[in-house]
């Protein structure tokens, strides 16, 4: 459509139409029925093709129709005649070059299998990617599916952005926003990550980055090294979160893993915790007990002793406690217990001069690791926050200056370094008597010592228990009951042996003729 210029004496001016001028006697343009006629049936074909039954007192129709085409666009629709991935279209106008940018839509006649060309009006066929600019892989065109294609010059391919019955091909995704692809969900690309950093401070650098901790996310991690026993993990930079897992009982204890082990974590909204089952090991049997062998501290003798590593099953046999390497506990005269090497372990109180004061290793409830405590008490020490779980491992006795008597200790027997005088009577004990030991107190403990005394042409009778209190000092007799009997003549300067006997606690009972001396030489704890 252009103006009229080929028509002779058509009055334009400039190429366009102008008025009749009077006053300047210049006439106006000619407007021939020919191209009234041609502009007229332009517009109305422009209203047919929109379906509109033309009014000529309608002044809106070429707007109208103009809208209608453009959201119908038929001029850029119309159906596949080719075959499956290889699609071809012949539009109405026909399509005469490929510019950047050009859409077009059709319906095709077959779905692809694999990597597809499209070729309009009998242009070149060139390849259709999907919007991850990849070629397509197949089932992406559904058959009689719907398909807008738009041309990218920069590419030299039809990119599909839209296709009804076939999935959309979309690139990885970086962002929390970002559609996925199927293949990142195999690989577990959003969740499956190596750790870095060095344990026991361990580092996840996920893609996307995690926006913020949440409860229930969980991530499948390879651990770059071996648990520590105080791991962490720190997660997109969102702060360090303890590494734990769950032991036989459902608490939370310090998570065990070995370098390169694969591990499913979910943060449960306080610490990241390890789903796998913690390694196996053999339940420990009843009454179960090893090591944890007492001494005095090197450095400081009078008021630290050294624990050594050990595991037993506690007074209940509920738990297993557990000491993996020595913990020297101080028995301090002020302060209060604390958790770790080297500190206060006195459960109430300060130390006190010649007192027993039992050892205990204790468990700590959230990660299962064991501490020692020191008690009066021999069955009911004073736990501190956070533990429970304990077992008697023996005892400690302090002297007139509040200083821990030295000893040794090899197995269940602890021996004083300096025998100690804990009887010595020329006193004549016809009944019975108790007599203290220096053993642990409020307990049974096999007592070792040395017994001697002078009798004069006597005995000396020495029970080996409390509850044996009929013993009489005289071995010859039929009312012999029972336990050591030295003899002497009135000539001898006294007799004596080392024996052993159950102390109960702390205690045993014996009877004398003119002198009894007792050493005690140690004890030996009964588990």
């Amino acid at each position: 459509m252009d103006f009229p210029i080929s028509v002779p004496g058509i009055g334009l001016v400039d190429g366009k139409f102008i008025d009749e001028d009077a006053l300047a006697g210049t006439p106006g343009s000619l407007i021939p029925s020919a191209w009234g006629n041609a502009i007229t049936l332009e517009v109305l074909n422009v209203i047919n093709a929109a379906g509109l039954a033309p009014s000529e007192a309608d002044l809106t129709q070429l707007l109208q129709a103009i809208r209608l085409i453009g959201q119908t666009a038929a001029g850029n629709f119309a159906a596949d005649t080719g075959a499956a991935n290889a699609y071809e279209v012949a539009y109405s106008p026909a399509v005469a070059a490929l510019i950047d940018g050009l859409v077009l839509r059709f319906k095709a006649k077959a779905g692809n299998s694999g990597a597809s060309t499209f070729s309009p009006n009998g242009l070149t066929a060139r390849p259709i990617v999907g919007l991850g600019l990849l070629a397509l892989q197949g089932n992406e065109i559904a058959v009689n599916g719907l398909c807008t294609v738009v041309w990218s010059a920069t590419l030299n391919s039809w990119v599909l952005v839209q296709n009804s019955g076939g999935p959309v091909q979309v690139s990885p995704a970086t962002r929390a926003a970002h559609a996925v692809t199927a293949d990142q969900l195999q690989q577990q690309a959003m969740t499956a990550f190596t750790t870095s950093g060095a344990g026991p401070a361990f580092t996840l650098s996920p893609l996307p980055l995690l926006a913020a901790y949440a409860a229930n996310q969980r991530f499948r991690v390879k651990f770059g090294a071996a648990s520590t026993g105080a791991d962490t993990l720190n997660i997109s930079g969102r702060g360090a979160k303890s590494l734990k897992q769950y032991d036989a009982s459902g608490a939370k204890v310090a998570a065990v893993f070995a370098a390169n082990q694969l591990s499913d974590v979910e943060y449960d909204g306080v610490d990241m915790v390890l789903l796998n089952p913690l390694p196996s090991s053999t339940l420990l049997p009843y009454n179960y007990f090893s090591g944890f062998l007492l001494a005095n501290n090197a450095v400081a003798p009078n008021t630290t002793v050294d624990v050594a590593a050990g595991i037993a099953r506690d007074t209940t046999d509920s738990v297993s406690i557990k000491l993996s390497s020595t913990i020297r506990g101080v028995l301090q005269a002020s302060g209060s217990w604390a958790a770790g090497d080297n500190q206060n372990k006195l459960d109430t109180g300060a130390k006190a001069i010649n007192t027993c004061y039992h050892v205990f290793a204790i468990r700590k409830i959230s990660d299962g690791t064991g501490d020692i405590v020191f008690s009066l008490s021999p069955t009911a020490p004073t736990m501190p926050t956070g533990y429970s779980g304990f077992r008697r491992i023996s005892a400690v006795l302090t002297n007139a200056s509040g200083n821990i008597i030295p000893f040794t200790n090899v197995g269940p027997y602890f021996t004083w370094k300096d025998p100690i005088v804990d009887v010595n009577t020329a006193a004549t004990q016809l009944t019975p008597a108790l007599f203290t030991l220096s053993v642990p107190t409020g307990v049974n403990t096999m007592a070792r010592f040395g017994v001697g005394g002078y009798a004069g042409g006597s005995d000396i009778g020495l029970t080996y228990t409390p509850v044996s209190s009929n013993n009489i000092p005289n071995g010859g007799t039929s009312s012999y009951l029972g336990g050591l009997s030295i003899a002497t003549t009135a000539t001898d300067n006294g007799a004596g042996m080392n024996t052993e006997c159950i102390a109960e606690g702390g205690q045993i009972r014996g009877t004398s003729v003119n002198r009894l001396l007792i050493v005690t030489f140690g004890w030996m704890e009964i588990r």
